[in-house]
């Protein structure tokens, strides 16, 4: 039997509101201090932030200035893209490779034959016991 007297029913239940009371305290703070900051006016960084979007928005349009004018001299739809790559794939004669197609012959001759298992002969050995010496007794 325990000897503990003060785990009763009372102090468990008042135990767990004043853990409940302090996690809540907690969030209260957390919502307090977390909204005075944001209204607190600003960052600070407010012309800074400006800066950096004028500077994004220049170089976004360099680079879609870039792209339309490299994109200017193929202006080829896509379909016509894709049969020119065909037709050129088509002259073209295949080459050889030293790897094999898996499941043709050639890729079933290049594979090496498995390893032969020898057996191995274990000569049995007789051992003496001798009485008083190891064994069950």
């Amino acid at each position: 039997m325990s000897n503990q007297t003060e785990d009763t029913p009372l102090n468990r239940f008042v135990a767990f509101w004043w853990a409940l009371a302090v996690f809540l305290s907690f969030g209260i703070l957390t919502v307090v201090v977390a909204g005075s900051r944001s209204c607190s006016g600003g960052s600070g960084m407010e012309g800074y932030d400006a800066l950096v979007i004028k500077e994004r928005e220049a170089k976004l349009t360099t680079v879609l200035e870039a792209q339309a004018e490299a994109m200017a001299g193929s202006a080829m739809p896509i379909d016509e893209a894709i049969k020119t790559a065909a037709a050129e794939l088509a002259q073209t004669e295949p080459e050889a490779t030293e790897l094999p197609v898996p499941g043709t012959a050639a890729a079933m001759a290049a594979v090496p034959p498995a390893p032969v298992e020898e057996e191995v002969e274990v000569e049995a050995t007789e051992v003496e016991v001798k009485e008083g010496e190891g064994g069950s007794e």
